[in-house]
């Protein structure tokens, strides 16, 4: 299948319909300050590597990555494969500010789970060839043990609050 410019806007608005339902369901059920950031779509899919500093949302001002995943499950134990891909390599290399954490959301039952990158990444690994079907290609692709993943709850709220401090810590 070859990746047209429709299927390239269509994974941008989807896109950001996810970041939305994620950043209104932190706001929500934690009170936290969220900001969804605006998509802004290239015209063309050779225009898109001067959109790829974009930012999905800020918890707080954090910078966090949103990941929708067409798979369903409802709980971090029933994820259907082994240990989630994170992010293709060289995105992450590519980006001047690294998030904080990264949330999954299974699109089919709304169920978010999340991950701290700073704790996790040295358990990252790399996949060779991993296959990506919304863009139906092969990337290099980053992988994180299933185990680091936690249920958006309580915890990431802890988590927000943490990095808050530790970054007002950095900053004096």
């Amino acid at each position: 299948m070859r990746w047209a410019h429709a299927d390239f806007q269509n994974a941008y608005e989807e896109a950001q319909v996810w970041q939305e339902y994620c950043g209104d369901q932190i706001r929500n059920r934690f009170g936290l300050d969220v900001y969804v950031t605006p998509k802004q779509i290239a015209k063309t899919v050779f225009e898109a590597p001067e959109y790829k500093q974009q930012q999905d949302i800020l918890v707080e001002g954090l910078l966090v990555e949103v990941k929708g995943r067409r798979e369903a499950f409802d709980s971090v134990e029933s994820f259907p494969f082994g240990d989630p891909y994170t992010e293709r390599v060289n995105r992450w290399n590519e980006k001047n500010e690294k998030p904080i954490c990264y949330v999954l959301i299974s699109k089919p039952t709304g169920f978010m789970m999340w991950l701290d990158t700073e704790r996790s990444f040295p358990s990252w690994y790399v996949i060779e060839d991993a296959y990506h079907s919304v863009h139906d290609a092969y990337y290099t692709t980053y992988a994180c043990p299933l185990s680091f993943f936690k249920p958006l709850d309580g915890s990431f709220r802890s988590f927000i609050e943490r990095s808050i401090v530790r970054s007002l810590c950095l900053d004096q």
